[in-house]
């Protein structure tokens, strides 16, 4: 049987220089499909529906290795830089 990922497995190093603990449960993409029916169903205006089911079950990773090579492009900051700014910046919002 099919399971959803762990979404955003990226977050991981966030969540431990944070001291959040990393998810580590998942549950059968089958039952998610159903549940995300059912609330489509009899509660309209959830966030929680099939479609989020499929965006938390999709990989968000994006890699620039095609546009370097297909059109120069080259980051601002490397993924430590990033990596850093973005900690910083999440440290600020008191997570």
């Amino acid at each position: 049987m099919s399971r959803c990922p762990k979404p955003f497995d990226f977050m991981d190093p966030f969540l431990e220089q944070l001291d959040i603990p990393a998810l580590k449960i998942s549950i059968p993409r089958g039952l998610a499909n159903a549940l995300g029916w059912f609330v489509e169903k009899f509660k309209a205006r959830s966030n929680f529906n099939r479609f989020t089911v499929y965006c938390v079950g999709v990989e968000h990773t994006f890699v620039h290795d095609k546009t370097t090579r297909d059109f120069g492009y080259q980051p601002i900051f490397t993924s430590k830089e990033a990596f850093n700014i973005t900690l910083k910046w999440l440290k600020t919002q008191n997570f």
